[in-house]
């Protein structure tokens, strides 16, 4: 599974990349997707249709 991504070191987390920039990659995408599986998934579902009307890149105030 590889190392967890810490805040308490975000210099080891650059090394990690540096090294192995695919790995860190992955690693990333799964705690986007735990996260949104989590906690963004029920809201995503609300807002996706009002937002699939809109031109790519429109943004009201």
């Amino acid at each position: 599974m590889g190392k967890p991504i810490s805040p308490q070191n975000p210099a080891a987390f650059i090394d990690d990349l540096l090294a192995d920039p695919p790995a860190v990659r992955a690693r990333l995408r799964r705690l986007f997707e735990d996260c949104e599986q989590a906690f963004l998934a029920d809201n995503w579902r609300r807002v996706r249709p009002r937002r699939a009307g809109r031109p790519q890149g429109f943004r009201t105030r």
